[in-house]
């Protein structure tokens, strides 16, 4: 089955989105057919935003290629000149810089599941890395007559002069699974946790070598007949050894690939309300809590299946350990809602809005995207 669909997504970090969609669904023939699972899964995009970013990704998926796997790979390429870049310390006056840099990030991933048993598996993966960072536009936008925050970085020596031109690592990972949910993607009921180790040594002279780990725990709860879902996620990640470079500070690592980008804290792919990257730390732990509702089933559409649900969230993070500075961070909350479109529940289109009831956290943000945040 193949969908084909204008990608149209809008955030206050990236602005609109506009571009093309492809997702390729392969559920077997006949009494063969597994849906609404699917034995191939193959996706391409290229995009344009509003904000200056330019994205391109081919992904694909599947548990039947190789027997007694699952493998996951992907390529992507992001090109963004006013990347987001709010710094290390949470109590900068960030309003006194111009808070951008440029930045490409080009991304090569393999990832293999094995199953020990029904739920839980064994994952290990490869990625390579290779970033280009500069000052971008920024030079050109001074506010109060100060550098780009990204050049006083550079300027105080925070970011050294080998990684402020980017660099090339390659990332390897391996970590446990563990999944019961009834749904991959739209789930009533009940958890997917994982854990993963992850780290790069030095092989491309980038004087940065690193090793870090993360924790994913998501839990899905029905209730009132399955009419209502209490979903909520805890996650933490810090570095254990080395040092990690900055423009990978701000990832948030994920043992499935759900988002092209997933950066934080901040945003829709990892806390909603706060700005995009406005939260990097050595050692960051946050926590995304819904109460979804099925509203209604929409009549059968194009040999599809619709189903809509509505749910306010709150969200919350905080930097247990900054990053290269030192210094203490606030605990940070935003409550919102939003309200979900699911094809066939493989494919998730959402509305939301969320508001930081920090007022220095940033203004009210909307955001329009395919996926859940978790």
């Amino acid at each position: 089955m193949i969908n084909a669909f204008p990608s149209t997504s809008y955030s206050n970090d990236q602005g609109l989105q506009l571009g093309a969609y492809i997702d390729i669904f392969n559920y077997g023939k006949g009494s063969h057919s597994i849906f609404p699972d699917y034995t191939h899964r193959f996706n391409i995009q290229a995009s344009w935003y509003t904000l200056g970013t330019i994205e391109m990704h081919v992904f694909y998926d599947s548990e039947y290629l190789i027997p007694g796997f699952r493998l996951t790979a992907a390529l992507s390429r992001t090109t963004n000149n006013r990347y987001p870049f709010y710094g290390f310390d949470p109590n900068l006056p960030i309003d006194l810089f111009e808070c951008t840099y440029g930045r490409q990030m080009n991304r090569a991933l393999v990832i293999l599941q094995r199953p020990f048993s029904k739920h839980l598996n064994c994952v290990a993966g490869l990625t390579l890395w290779h970033f280009k960072t500069d000052s971008g536009g920024a030079d050109s936008r001074k506010t109060n007559d100060q550098p780009s925050l990204y050049n006083w970085y550079r300027q105080n020596g925070i970011i050294d002069p080998h990684e402020a031109g980017g660099g090339t690592h390659l990332e390897g990972k391996l970590g446990v699974s563990f999944d019961t949910r009834d749904f991959e993607f739209d789930p009533d009921s009940g958890i997917w946790a994982d854990a993963c180790l992850f780290g790069s040594p030095d092989l491309f002279n980038t004087r940065h070598s690193y090793l870090r780990a993360a924790v994913h725990w998501r839990q899905y709860i029905p209730l009132v007949r399955s009419r209502f879902t209490l979903a909520y996620h805890l996650g933490w990640q810090g570095r254990l050894a080395g040092d990690t470079p900055f423009y990978l500070a701000p990832d948030i690592t994920r043992l499935y690939l759900m988002h092209i980008e997933s950066e934080g804290l901040g945003g829709r792919d990892t806390f909603r309300g706060l700005r995009m990257n406005q939260l990097v730390g050595d050692s960051v732990a946050w926590a995304n809590v819904e109460l979804r509702c099925k509203l209604f089933q929409l009549p059968k559409l194009l040999n599809h299946e619709w189903l809509v649900k509505a749910y306010p969230f709150c969200d919350m993070g905080h930097a247990l350990k900054t990053f290269r500075i030192e210094d203490y961070d606030v605990f940070h909350v935003s409550v919102g809602g939003g309200v979900s479109v699911a094809m066939d529940r493989n494919l998730i289109v959402a509305f939301e809005c969320g508001k930081a009831l920090r007022h220095k956290d940033g203004p009210a943000a909307i955001y329009i995207g395919v996926h859940y945040t978790f």
